[in-house]
């Protein structure tokens, strides 16, 4: 009989020697059956995502040129990288010629990326193509699925995305509301979301861009820091004054968040919140971060504003709002009032 031990575990104390060694043994080749099977299961994973990610030197420098962006670019200066990117990767891939299964995988998210960062028709219809091919060579895996609904919703094409869902049940997609107004393809445009009871709707309005003078203000519903600028503006009677017909947009990915935007228009009626029907149209700002301030005059961006860090961020907004001459009587204008408490700023 071996020595009683708290260090062996698993039962093994007060057992024969030659039934420790005899266990231990098929642990050993329990251990190297767990692993074998591990790395299999690694290696089809691997493959699977390799599909989906691209491991091509021209898939890589796509890759690096659409995420290396300065956040101080207008969305019109990133179709211009995306595009030259795109064009750049077709010619050192062979673009179109000749793809095995896992081009297509990698020429597919190619597509979608670039639809993704420009909302780019031409991309989205590439996209689709190498969606049915995947199909036809079953190959298709279902990250792609829903990248191809969500393109469908970014690029506002409800009706592909209402027929997509009704094709793919299996993949549970939020139903998207009813759809209500209509505006020119191209023309700057917000989606209102409208709730009625347990319903909700979107009703899309195009925006008046005939003002000389317009402060847009990019939000979102669910970011502290814009629920807090929101907050100090609509209590600070400088502030709220001299916005009150500012636009309130939020970035174009955030249509599905249907509580929080409801949410946050019943707390900020002055501060209707809506959403950029797309980037393209809206050429002169930059969705990628919230709250950011833009002074325009005559469709130029005259002052720009980024983030709301505390409300001390106030005083740079008056004194842009005063470089910009959007004030009035600017030699006058002081903020007065305190700094709203902590509390207000959470929902």
């Amino acid at each position: 009989m071996s020595k009683p031990s708290s260090g062996l575990g698993c039962g093994i104390a007060y057992t024969d020697v030659s039934t420790v060694q005899h266990s231990r043994c098929n642990f050993r080749v329990l251990l190297l059956a767990v692993a074998s099977i591990c790395i299999l299961c690694a290696a089809r994973f691997a493959a699977a995502e390799s599909h989906g990610n691209g491991r091509s030197a021209a898939y890589q420098q796509f890759h690096e040129r659409l995420h290396t962006f300065d956040s101080a670019l207008t969305s019109r200066t990133v179709f211009q990288v995306v595009d030259a990117a795109f064009a750049e990767y077709m010619r050192t891939s062979g673009g179109c010629k000749s793809r095995d299964t896992a081009e297509v995988h990698e020429l597919y998210r190619v597509s979608i990326e670039a639809s993704y960062f420009t909302g780019e028709d031409r991309f989205l219809r590439a996209a689709e193509q190498c969606f049915r091919s995947l199909t036809q060579a079953k190959s298709l895996l279902r990250s792609e699925r829903v990248r191809l609904y969500q393109a469908y919703v970014r690029h506002r094409d409800f009706v592909s995305a209402h027929t997509f869902a009704r094709n793919n049940p299996d993949l549970h997609f939020t139903p998207l509301p009813s759809i209500h107004g209509s505006v020119r393809k191209g023309s700057p445009a917000t989606i209102d979301v409208v709730k009625s009871g347990d319903n909700f709707s979107f009703t899309t309005e195009a925006v008046d861009a005939s003002h000389a003078d317009v402060v847009v203000i990019v939000a979102s519903a669910t970011c502290h820091f814009s629920q807090r600028a929101a907050d100090y503006i609509i209590q600070s009677p400088v502030l709220n004054s001299i916005l009150r017909n500012a636009l309130w947009i939020s970035p174009p990915d955030d249509l599905l968040r249907y509580e929080q935007i409801v949410a946050w228009n019943t707390r900020h009626p002055s501060a209707h919140l809506r959403v950029a029907m797309d980037e393209a149209s809206f050429r002169n700002l930059d969705f990628s971060q919230t709250p950011v301030f833009f002074l325009i005059r005559n469709h130029h961006v005259l002052e720009k504003v980024v983030g709301w860090p505390s409300d001390d961020q106030a005083k740079n907004l008056i004194e842009a709002l005063k470089r910009a001459k959007f004030t009035g009587s600017s030699t006058d204008l002081e903020l007065g009032g305190e700094p709203l408490p902590d509390h207000l700023g959470d929902y």
